[in-house]
């Protein structure tokens, strides 16, 4: 599976957070969330690149053992930024590293 397809996978599930589904659906993005931050720090930390930090520190963030307690509206918002750089970094950073 490639790295795009990783992130573009976390992007989809993490903007359907904003439909209200049961709890057993966040709880599955959670452990995706969790897993696929992880596989992307290995990748990052594997081509030394420098976001190896923030995809560890989301990982943390999304972990489901140990629960981060952030209200519903504030999830939204992290969810929905999280989502938006993703879809970036897929999207239109591969785009203008191409035309250089």
């Amino acid at each position: 599976m490639k790295i795009r397809h990783i992130k573009i996978f976390l992007a989809l599930i993490l903007l359907l957070c904003i439909i209200p589904f049961p709890y057993d659906y966040y709880l599955f993005v959670r452990y995706a969330s969790t897993f696929g931050f992880g596989v992307l720090a290995f990748q990052a930390y594997a081509t030394k690149t420098p976001k190896v930090v923030l995809y560890l520190l989301l990982s943390f963030m999304f972990q489901p053992f140990y629960k981060v307690h952030f209200d519903r509206s504030f999830w939204l918002i992290i969810d929905v930024l999280v989502a938006v750089w993703l879809i970036y970094d897929v999207y239109f950073k591969n785009n203008l590293s191409e035309k250089r």
